[in-house]
């Protein structure tokens, strides 16, 4: 048997491999572009949750400390002070609106991908494929033919001796 029909085949499983695990594998091309979108996403959550935060720290600490931002509630929520007047206008729904939102919920996404198994596997098989083909499409040479054209044996110049 040639090198040929050993090293061809070899040599197409090996990147039949190499190509399926570096593009689509685990740790492949694709699977890392889908990781740093996804990275790009969570980081946008949390730069919008940061805001979120801010606000709300910004209002706790006024409320927690400033009169007048706690009068100013407390006016809203009805309560007046002593000696202290309060004119309602009739059909007039003024004043802040405070609806809170806590951000949006997110989870982390794996990126698909095709496991080192089918990788092998795929592999393998293109490795098979190229051995039959070659096989099949190379005929071996057989004993008679190799001395022929070495120009040894029974055969002297297309002349048999025999």
């Amino acid at each position: 048997m040639s090198r040929k029909r050993i090293i061809l085949p070899v040599f197409c499983g090996i990147l039949t491999y190499s190509l399926m695990s570096y593009g689509f594998g685990p740790a492949g091309v694709i699977p890392m572009r889908r990781l740093e979108a996804e990275k790009e996403r969570l980081a946008q959550n949390i730069a919008q949750l940061e805001g979120i935060h801010a606000e709300l720290d910004a209002d706790f600490r006024n409320l927690s400390s400033d009169p007048d931002t706690i009068a100013m509630y407390a006016h809203e929520l009805g309560y007046v002070a002593e000696n202290e007047r309060l004119i309602k206008l009739a059909d007039f729904t003024g004043g802040i609106e405070r609806e809170y939102s806590p951000g949006d919920a997110m989870t982390a996404n794996q990126p698909e991908t095709v496991p080192e198994w089918l990788c092998k596997l795929l592999g393998l098989l293109a490795g098979a494929c190229a051995f039959a083909l070659i096989t099949k499409f190379m005929p071996e040479a057989t004993h008679d033919s190799l001395e022929k054209r070495a120009g040894i044996g029974p055969y002297y110049s297309g002349i048999p001796t025999r």
